[in-house]
């Protein structure tokens, strides 16, 4: 019983110590105490053990065992797991840098007429304006206080100019319509001064008839052979009667140059 004990704690012994030895980490002596070189781990091997995944199990067989071991001990199987490697890069495997040229500054050239703002450039502003650049936002330009004032001025003394043209149109409106009125007059002036002539004229012209009326019925009475005294009743009754007749006329004369004097004040 105690050999079987022994035996399987020897085997087991050299198993782990071979699975160590698998691994890398330690050199450890042979069954038979002789000295085994330590070697790193074929790349082949290594590459072998990584295809293979964590999962699978590698199936290891112990050594013969003689007749008189496997009579009073069962043959035990040992199962090993090889743990999961990563391919080691080899210098060809190993990517290659590239290189990269430094970023040269982007340089803007200014446009000719145009300032910056905010990252873009705008046309200057004309005469009299000022370029103002928010600090979000567009630019725009702002009319400058001077040019403001020169507006102000500008508007106002066209603002005069304005009234005083209409002030000068006004007045010639008036002046024109006073000397349309004014020759409106005058023209009823001229009508009725026409008017007030025709009729003083016509009456004129009847004490003219009647004075030649009478110094021809003064000449037929004297011509006619009768006493002197019929001659001389008949001849004042003539002159009588034309006397009469002119002071009627004149009269009149006078009525109408009162009538022609009132309507001439009335256009004035």
């Amino acid at each position: 019983m105690l050999n079987f004990f022994g035996s399987l704690f020897h085997k087991t012994g050299i198993m782990l110590v071979s699975f160590i030895t698998v691994m890398g980490l330690v050199s450890t002596p042979t069954p038979n105490n002789a000295p085994v070189p330590t070697s790193p781990i074929p790349q082949a091997a290594v590459q072998q053990a990584s295809s293979t995944s964590s999962s699978e199990a590698v199936t290891v067989l112990p050594p013969s065992i003689p007749q008189s071991e496997t009579s009073s001990a069962p043959s035990v199987k040992k199962t090993l797991v090889a743990p999961s490697v990563s391919p080691i890069a080899t210098p060809q495997n190993q990517p290659q840098m590239e290189t990269v040229a430094p970023k040269q500054p982007v340089v803007t050239t200014p446009l000719l007429n145009t300032t910056l703002c905010n990252g873009t450039y705008y046309p200057n502003c004309s005469a009299g304006y000022n370029f103002v650049c928010p600090t979000v936002g567009g630019a725009y330009c702002q009319i400058s206080q001077q040019q403001q004032r020169a507006n102000d001025q500008a508007a106002q003394e066209a603002a005069l100019q304005q009234q005083e043209a209409s002030a000068q149109a006004a007045q010639q409106a008036q002046q024109a319509q006073a000397a349309a009125a004014q020759q409106q007059k005058q023209n009823q002036s001229n009508a009725l001064t026409t008017t007030y002539n025709n009729q003083l004229n016509a009456l004129n012209q009847q004490i003219v008839n009647i004075k030649n009326q009478y110094y021809t019925d003064l000449a037929a009475n004297n011509s006619n052979p009768i006493p002197l005294e019929i001659q001389q009743g008949r001849a004042q009754q003539l002159l009588t009667t034309a006397n009469n007749q002119i002071a009627q006329i004149q009269l009149q004369e006078q009525q109408l140059k009162l009538n022609y004097q009132e309507q001439l004040n009335a256009l004035q």
